[in-house]
């Protein structure tokens, strides 16, 4: 094993917002967090902004063409093996698209008290209690 930092994957995840519910999915794939509930993102490509990663992961993985509307947070950590750069972005979808799970992932739009009820993937914590709080102030949903 190489003494070296491990090279920072970029992550860019996508918390949508429509009608005061949030789309969520199950992770899927197999792994250690296979099952735990998310939002939809992934990597971030060459030449892509972490806004225009988000958009793009939410075509790929539920069919929905988004709206980023602003960086929520930026969440960094690493060990031996790996380092990664989550940055969250709220977005809104048109009203009148569907999600769907194109990826065989279980999908649902849950609201603010439903939201404590899921098994999240740990990373979420702290932009959860954010989501929760912006849902319940309905004066500043998108």
């Amino acid at each position: 094993m190489s003494d070296q930092e491990p090279v920072t994957r970029q992550v860019a995840v996508a918390v949508i917002l429509r009608a005061g519910r949030v789309l969520v999915q199950t992770r899927a794939g197999g792994g250690p967090w296979n099952g735990y509930w998310e939002f939809p993102g992934g990597g971030v490509e060459a030449g892509e902004s972490g806004a225009q990663a988000a958009r793009r992961e939410c075509l790929e993985e539920v069919g929905l063409a988004v709206e980023v509307i602003e960086s929520i947070e930026c969440q960094s950590w690493h060990d031996k093996e790996r380092a990664v750069a989550v940055e969250f972005f709220l977005c809104s979808a048109d009203g009148d698209d569907e999600a769907r799970p194109l990826l065989g992932q279980q999908l649902s739009w849950v609201g603010a008290d439903e939201l404590s009820t899921w098994t999240f993937l740990p990373a979420n914590a702290s932009v959860l209690a954010w989501l929760v709080a912006l849902l319940n102030d309905g004066s500043r949903q998108p």
